[in-house]
């Protein structure tokens, strides 16, 4: 805004000193619309920027440090100016959108609350007890330091599966990228030991394959083994 208040101040300032020169007003304005609408249309794409911007700024859908994910680029916000909004990936890239595709883009926000949900998927055997498995579970989950104890973990089951009954496993972290990751795999960890040291299975799937015709198979051809 400082900006644009500047340069209008300026032109303002060169359309006065011009008439006090003794240019006339009437036109001076005419040929400064005309110029005005061919400049327009020669930096329509720019201004657009411009005026997204202008926009994105007031509504802020999102603040520095905030880490969103617009189109297919994730990371942290590092600048929002005019022109460009600037962001880190992950990675280590550095990405500028122009503020026109950002406007019109798509923008998840995954720091705007401080906590999110994260899930993960665990098999157990058939044979094993799902009640007292679910509790395990919950505890196990709670017992990690970081895990939020409100709203408390979900423990669905979700699938019976070919070999397993598939349980899903919701609960809350902190919503910041790195220790989102790394509660995440602190749960799936906890999980898999207190199911472990219950004599729970965690089983891997199991396929049964049917092989027709093999005793006439047998009986026709000989099978040297050594070869």
């Amino acid at each position: 805004m400082s900006r644009l208040v500047y340069g209008g101040v300026w032109v303002m300032g060169a359309v006065v000193a011009l008439g006090v020169l003794g240019l006339d007003f009437a036109t001076l304005i005419g040929t400064l619309g005309l110029t005005s609408v061919a400049i327009g249309f020669s930096l329509r794409d720019v201004l657009s920027n411009y005026f997204s911007g202008i926009i994105l700024l007031a509504s802020r859908p999102f603040r520095l440090g905030d880490q969103i994910v617009i189109q297919e680029f994730e990371g942290t916000v590092t600048q929002i100016q005019l022109r460009a909004t600037t962001f880190k990936t992950y990675d280590g890239r550095v990405v500028y959108i122009p503020n026109q595709e950002v406007f019109s883009a798509i923008i998840t926000n995954n720091t705007a609350c401080t906590h999110r949900r994260s899930s993960i998927m665990v098999g157990i055997d058939y044979g094993s007890d799902i009640t007292r498995a679910k509790q395990i579970i919950n505890d196990a989950v709670l017992g990690v330091e970081g895990v939020e104890p409100d709203p408390k973990p979900e423990i669905l089951v979700r699938e019976l599966a070919t070999s397993t009954v598939n349980i899903e496993v919701r609960f809350w972290v902190n919503s910041r990228r790195l220790p989102f990751l790394e509660m995440t795999s602190q749960v799936s960890q906890a999980i898999k030991e207190a199911l472990m040291q219950a004599g729970i299975d965690i089983p891997t799937d199991i396929y049964t394959v049917r092989l027709r015709g093999l005793p006439s198979f047998f009986d026709n051809h000989r099978v040297n083994y050594d070869e």
